[in-house]
């Protein structure tokens, strides 16, 4: 386009439809510093007002060009770009729009006149003629879409149009993701210059951010999550998930944080199914574990005070029946996790705050007052909710008190599918589930793979299932199992998945045995990757259980492989691809 074309015409063609085939446009910021400069804004002050003198010019200027460019830039659609002086003499900028419609006679909606902040009067709109008006009151939405900043929070006008460009994803589609019963999560492009979350860059330019929306209302809801988020995000801990920016729009909560590219689950079925049993895996694998053990203990010694209350006791539903959980004396003060899985462990790439060329892990959706993933929250049909209780500790069917220790049990189980993964891929995955599958006493067509089981009789007692113990003896005799994952094992055996969650190990014991098997591994190779099986006649009293005939995998599904873990060979069964057990719904790649 000329150079010498009109403004308003410049300004239309640097419009971008937000989103795609939404008939809804924006001006980008970028467009808007370009187009809208000193020697443009002094041009049409003169045109309109040639014998104003150089000081005062030069004073409009600054001011627009500093606090009223999206309004000068809103006139100048119109063609009125001349009367941005009465505006700024009415102390009109930037941030009263966009300007508000107020209706003077109370039904009749065809008298209203335009209001700044806090109902400002502008006395430069008195006189416009209806139309005028209205068009103001719609361009000015070309120019409003926000610049999202690290850490703040938006209160949207319903007019606002958000910054979300069209992607297309690397498979060749645009992604949307949908969540459970709580919230609702959307995969968005934000245009380069709508944001400030990471440094320009090629490989940030187009980093796409996930929306998360809560389906409630309540304010309460949204500051459980925001606060441990928003004091948690300046440790920058590289293993937890970063907030990004928040706002409200249509009495709506959101969330924006980074897009990741799987989640742990999908990293192993899609993105690594047959890992490398190497240096560079391993101690990687080893690392990532350690850091979500180190970011585990960060949010254990959150203290909660100051954030919205955690209850002592919380109404929880398990297929279709009320249960009521209690919380240990004095847990109350503290942040825990609740629904530590692999769906819930997010794999990054390219994180842009970590330069590690096997990615990042990070844990995601972590908040105040969850000890699982079916907490009762307000205007949510519990039962609507799609849930996976595989990584649940006993203390809830048990009806004991939970505590942060409910991580630590969730989290072995977690450990035990990622050292089967490194031993025997994606089959080894779902081998292990299928391992601990049983039929549900009452649900003959319904099989869980919960990694413990309760005894009936007159005194319900929970053990850790056979089928458990019998595939971590087949680990420690794998061919590859060296004597760091010996170790692993035992930690998780003795420490993690222990009924009695007193006896359970802390954050901190956590966190430094992890630290040293890091340490160890980068010293010792051989103690990181030289095998060291257990003989095949071995026995433990604690992996040593026979499989009772009824914990032995069945076909729950037409559609679902047994797949069984081979401890003699690394290779892989040729009829994948392989589905996860029914009660494990991969979730979206965000929280």
């Amino acid at each position: 386009m000329s150079s010498d074309a009109p403004l308003k015409d410049k300004l239309h063609e640097h419009r971008i439809e937000c989103p795609m085939g939404s008939a809804k446009f924006i001006v980008p910021e970028c467009a808007q510093k370009s187009l809208i400069n000193e020697s443009v804004v002094e041009s049409a002050i003169r045109s309109e007002h040639p014998d104003i003198n150089d000081t005062e010019l030069a004073d409009y200027v600054q001011n627009i060009c500093q606090d009223a460019r999206r309004l000068f830039t809103t006139l100048a659609y119109m063609r009125k770009e001349g009367e941005i002086c009465r505006f700024v003499r009415d102390g009109v900028t930037d941030d009263d729009l966009p300007l508000q419609r107020k209706f003077d006679n109370g039904n009749d909606y065809t008298q209203w006149r335009l209001e700044g902040k806090n109902g400002k009067r502008i006395e430069a709109l008195e006189s416009w003629k209806t139309r005028h008006r209205e068009k103001f009151s719609n361009t000015q939405c070309l120019m409003t879409s926000p610049v999202f900043e690290p850490g703040k929070h938006y209160e949207l006008d319903n007019s606002i149009i958000l910054p979300f460009i069209a992607f297309t994803h690397e498979e060749g589609k645009e992604l949307e993701f949908r969540g459970g019963g709580y919230s609702e999560v959307l995969i968005k492009c934000i245009h380069p210059s709508h944001h400030t979350f990471w440094e320009r860059s090629t490989s940030t330019e187009n980093r796409l951010v996930a929306v998360k929306k809560l389906i409630s209302p309540n304010e309460n809801e949204f500051r459980k999550e925001e606060k441990i988020l928003t004091r948690l995000g300046p440790m920058n801990h590289p293993n937890l998930i970063r907030l990004l920016a928040t706002f409200r729009q249509e009495n709506k909560w959101h969330l924006i944080f980074p897009y990741a590219d799987a989640n742990l689950l999908k990293y192993w079925e899609h993105k690594e199914p047959i890992p490398n049993f190497d240096e560079t895996t391993v101690l990687w694998s080893l690392k990532q574990m350690y850091g979500i053990a180190d970011g585990l203990r960060l949010i254990h010694n959150f203290n909660v005070n100051g954030t919205a209350p955690v209850e002592g006791t919380d109404q929880v539903w398990g297929q279709g029946e009320a249960v009521r959980l209690t919380v240990q004396p004095g847990e109350e003060k503290y942040g825990r996790h609740g629904d530590m899985k692999p769906e819930n462990i997010l794999w990054f790439k390219d994180d842009p705050e970590s330069h590690d060329p096997n990615g990042v892990l990070k844990i995601a959706d972590f908040g105040l007052g969850r000890f699982h993933g079916r907490d009762s929250r307000s205007q949510v049909n519990p039962r609507s909710v799609c849930w996976s209780p595989t990584y649940e500790p006993p203390e809830l069917k048990l009806g004991t008190p939970v505590s942060r220790a409910y991580d630590f049990w969730s989290l072995g189980g977690l450990y035990l599918e990622y050292i089967s993964w490194l031993l025997g891929g994606w089959a080894a995955v779902i081998g292990f589930s299928n391992r601990r599958a049983l039929e549900s006493a009452g649900a003959p067509h319904f099989s869980d793979d919960n990694y413990f089981s309760i005894t009936s009789g007159e005194e319900q007692v929970a053990h850790v299932r056979d089928g458990v113990k019998a595939w971590v003896k087949e680990l420690h005799q794998h061919e590859k199992c060296s004597a760091l994952l010996h170790d692993f094992l035992e930690l998780i055996m003795e420490k993690m998945l222990v009924i009695d969650s007193k006896k359970r190990i802390k954050a901190a014991d956590l966190q430094k045995r992890m630290k040293d098997f890091v340490r160890k591994a980068e010293e010792d190779k051989k103690y990181l990757l030289e095998p060291k099986p257990w003989p095949k006649d071995a026995t433990s009293d604690r992996y040593n259980s026979p499989i009772p005939s009824h914990e032995k995998p069945k076909r729950t599904n037409p559609k679902r492989l047994n797949v069984t873990f081979n401890p003699e060979t690394t290779t892989h069964p040729s009829n994948r691809p392989l589905t996860p057990s029914p009660t494990r719904s991969p979730t979206w790649p965000i929280t």
